[in-house]
């Protein structure tokens, strides 16, 4: 299984609803998710930046692997899948510019999370640079 699969299915795993986490602590926000995130992955050890400037606006998530980097984009629609857009964003605006220097691949991943299952709806993948 790649890397990016291990990394999503653990995501999925913590946040899922049935997790233990009492439904009135769960907030229905982005920000709710962009946090667990972040500290899930800092409490097993990952190095990972949030709210990462550019010249242009800041990265939701910047995770490096070091074999390999991800770019991370977070959505949080009300009811459809905002993956894709997501992902357009890290291209269009350029996300990956910071992490060239860096002799890895690199990773656009648009994540959208779904309210209602409270967990991720649906991501998108792409490799950025070589």
């Amino acid at each position: 299984m790649p890397f990016y699969k291990k990394y999503i299915k653990i995501l999925s795993t913590i946040l899922n609803p049935s997790s233990n986490v009492s439904y009135q602590i769960i907030r229905e926000s982005e920000v709710y998710y962009h946090a667990n995130v972040f500290l899930i992955l800092k409490l097993l050890g990952f190095e990972i930046v949030t709210e990462e400037s550019t010249n242009i606006e800041r990265i939701d998530a910047d995770i490096n692997f070091n074999i390999e980097i991800f770019i991370v984009k977070f959505k949080f629609p009300d009811d459809f899948d905002d993956s894709q857009h997501a992902l357009d964003q890290i291209l269009t605006k350029d996300y990956a510019v910071i992490d060239r220097i860096d002799n890895v691949d690199i990773y656009g991943l648009g994540v959208s999370f779904n309210s209602k299952i409270r967990n991720i709806r649906n991501y998108k993948l792409c490799l950025l640079y070589i």
